[in-house]
């Protein structure tokens, strides 16, 4: 029996790993060192206009997002090749509902690798957004500038456009393949 859990996830989780316990492990060291007032929320222009009287747990907030959404990412693409076809919207579908099983489940693992590829972004963004807010707190800057992280958004959307051409033209490639006699 084929295996049908993504086993090219595993270097991805692991970073994805990494990076949420590097955060966890930055933030537990950095609650102790809180001044008493430190800023949780900025407006548009990275300017603090919320501030709470520290060490609060509301600091952890940041790190909890980043756990919360890298289970929600690592759990759709582990989970992602035995769900029912017929509920998962994929490039070309009609061609891939023709395909066999397992052609499905291999392309189902090559889009669970793309979550996980594209999930990284928040991950850094997280992070990084993290140690601007501590930098602020300690006084080091004024406010955030969020103007380079912007740029993560949009590799992210290059990187989605890129992955879903490749599927795409997979995904049809082998619907071609399969469609031809002998090919049952």
């Amino acid at each position: 029996m084929q295996e049908d859990r993504p086993s090219s996830l595993g270097p991805w989780i692991v970073v994805h790993g990494m990076f949420v316990g590097a955060l966890w492990l930055f933030s537990v060291w950095a609650y102790p060192n809180l001044p008493e007032q430190y800023p949780v929320h900025f407006d548009l222009y990275g300017n603090p206009n919320r501030w709470v009287a520290g060490p609060s747990p509301e600091w952890f907030l940041v790190p909890a997002i980043a756990t919360f959404l890298n289970l929600v990412f690592v759990g759709i693409s582990w989970t992602l090749p035995n769900t029912p076809v017929e509920i998962i919207n994929v490039p070309n579908k009609k061609k891939f509902l023709l395909l066999p099983r397992e052609r499905q489940q291999a392309l189902l693992r090559q889009i669970g690798t793309m979550l996980l590829a594209v999930a990284l972004g928040p991950n850094i963004m997280l992070s990084a957004v993290q140690v601007m807010i501590y930098a602020v707190a300690q006084g080091w800057i004024k406010m955030l500038n969020a103007m380079p992280l912007l740029a993560i958004p949009a590799v992210i959307l290059l990187v989605l456009v890129g992955w879903t051409i490749r599927i795409s033209g997979n995904i049809k490639r082998e619907s071609e393949q399969w469609g031809k006699p002998g090919n049952d």
